[in-house]
């Protein structure tokens, strides 16, 4: 319970909220599914390869990515003034709808219209609006573990997604599977917005008791900003180029993942591998949130852009020194067709998801840590728009690299697609470091005390 000054006290449906809205973003793991999707389009005689060529095949993809990016905003505006129940039962809507559009056609461009507009449009606006309502039921010690409970669920999505629509594809072919996949996405989302509420105005969340006697943590103070000066501030562009280039790192291998997999001998675990990666990708938003709340944003953000770097110069060598040459000059990866090479490709696999959602947590903590609360839902759709930057991009200069490996008859079509994106991610963690928090200006609002993180 939760007392305001002046008013009576109001239930903490703060749990409530923050698991609703994490099972409504759950149906979202569609768009981290995309490359088993890619892979069944290229083994489906229904579409024709002179349509879906190695780039053609990243456009729904990276269409996608945009509509999400840029819907934030208008999604997180209006569920700053109206909430977010509405927003996020048009979001449903409309994810459900780009998904049975897919399943009506084998046409290129209707699937830019379906996965990357109807989709890309419903994930923005579902996806502004549930991390907001739910921070503002808990006090500012919580921040980084609520944001990451909630956009978990879009990132564990691919868990469950990956291997039905595996499945499904295998039985009933990719438009019956998208049919289907669309209409369950649309019930469960609609459902599961009607429990998202953000808290009464005025509404003040109590800090736990630690039942220590342990000095408290000093008071800092947040200037509830607005959109137009934020964007004014230094820190907005940094924190932009910051999402970009570790979002669209996590991006590209995500895109690419099925097809990865299978360059590396492992195509028949394809589907199994997507799912452990979605697995480090919603379990590492919940620990790389609460260790952000202990440790710091800027620091922890920092670690896992530099862990992500690391693990991706492992996979750009992987393939050369793993694979040998047979007789008929047939490159084959023998040594990865072993037990403990799949289990150690999974292992790093799941922790570049972890430190991909690392960038999905923390940033949106990291916002309404320097901008407030109040038009919390609109800065960070404008922050956000690194994210759909970065995967539009960066996933299209690395598909394009790939592509141009593959037709040079490179060995590891990947290998420059990794140092390009390896690149980035050391100019993120350059950045990150240098970030420090605006200063209140002087005709700034009444600040608002909140609880160091």
């Amino acid at each position: 319970m939760a007392s305001n000054v002046g008013q009576p006290q109001v239930k903490n449906r703060g749990w409530s909220v923050t698991f609703s809205a994490a099972i409504a973003l759950l149906m979202l793991g569609s768009l981290y599914a995309w490359s088993v999707v890619a892979k069944a389009i290229t083994e489906d005689p229904n579409f024709s390869p002179d349509q879906w060529g190695e780039a053609s095949r990243q456009w729904p993809y990276s269409v996608c990515l945009i509509f999400f990016s840029l819907v934030m905003i208008l999604g997180g505006r209006i569920q700053d003034k109206s909430g977010p129940r509405l927003v996020i039962t048009a979001g449903g809507i409309l994810v459900g709808a780009g998904l049975i559009v897919c399943g009506l056609s084998t046409n290129p461009i209707v699937w830019y219209i379906g996965f990357g507009a109807l989709l890309g449009t419903g994930i923005g606006l579902a996806y502004s609006s549930g991390t907001p309502p739910a921070v503002k039921w808990f006090p500012a010690s919580k921040t980084g573990l609520i944001a990451g409970i909630v956009v978990s669920g879009f990132g564990a999505g691919a868990i469950w997604v990956a291997p039905f629509l595996r499945a499904m594809i295998n039985a009933y072919g990719i438009s019956t599977t998208m049919i289907v996949f669309g209409i369950i996405c649309m019930v469960v989302m609609v459902v599961m917005a009607q429990f998202v509420k953000a808290p009464p105005p005025g509404y003040v969340p109590v800090e736990a008791s630690s039942g220590t006697a342990s000095k408290p943590k000093p008071k800092k103070v947040v200037v509830d900003w607005s959109p137009d000066a934020m964007v004014r501030r230094w820190q907005f562009p940094v924190m932009v180029a910051c999402f970009a280039f570790g979002g669209g790192a996590g991006l590209v291998f995500l895109g690419k993942l099925a097809s990865i997999a299978t360059s590396f001998g492992f195509e028949e675990y394809s589907a199994i591998v997507v799912s452990v990666v979605a697995l480090g990708n919603g379990v590492g938003r919940i620990i790389y949130g609460k260790l952000s709340d202990n440790i710091g944003r800027r620091p922890i953000l920092a670690f896992a852009l530099a862990l992500q770097a690391v693990l991706l110069i492992v996979l750009s060598f992987w393939p050369v020194y793993s694979s040998t040459i047979n007789e008929a000059g047939k490159k084959i990866y023998d040594v990865n067709a072993s037990t403990g090479a799949l289990l150690l490709f999974m292992i790093i696999g799941a922790i570049i998801g972890a430190n991909y959602g690392a960038c999905l947590a923390v940033i949106p903590a990291l916002t309404k840590d320097y901008f407030g609360l109040k038009n919390f839902g609109m800065n960070y759709g404008l922050v956000y728009q690194g994210w759909g930057l970065g995967g539009f991009i960066v996933s299209q200069i690395g598909a394009y690299m790939v592509a141009a490996q593959k037709s040079n008859g490179a060995d590891n079509i990947y290998q420059w697609a990794y140092y390009w994106v390896i690149a980035l991610l050391i100019v993120g963690v350059g950045l990150m470091l240098m970030l420090r928090a605006p200063k209140a200006p002087v005709d700034a609002p009444t600040p608002v005390p909140v609880q160091t993180s």
